[in-house]
């Protein structure tokens, strides 16, 4: 037998590894179970309802995507794949606004 030194870990060690893995138990217990899903509840967000008046504001869809974009927002009118409807007829043929937030009358800059 050939004489081996192993290298001993300092108690410190097992320590910050069982902090770690109770920490991450407990935000999968709060982010999970308690929420009754496994999905997290950001996940879940819905879009703003949309009053009648707002639905004839044109906005830019982008099919790669599948959302549309507001006047005045970074990407309206910018992407490769897109064109140009109501919002009403955007979310018929299924698009989400960006970031869940529909376009509202004020951006028109009116």
């Amino acid at each position: 037998m050939s004489n081996i030194t192993r290298a001993r870990l300092p108690g410190s060690f097992y320590i910050v590894i069982g902090v770690g893995l109770l920490f991450a138990a407990v935000a999968i217990y709060f982010s999970f179970v308690t929420h009754g899903e496994w999905t997290l509840p950001s996940w879940k967000r819905q879009p703003k309802p949309i009053e009648r008046a707002q639905m004839n504001v044109t906005v830019w869809t982008d099919k790669q995507s599948g959302f549309y974009y507001c006047p005045g927002d970074h990407l309206y009118g910018h992407t490769s794949a897109g064109r140009y409807v109501s919002q009403g007829e955007a979310l018929q043929e299924g698009y989400t606004p960006a970031l869940n937030e529909p376009c509202r009358q004020s951006s028109l800059g009116k």
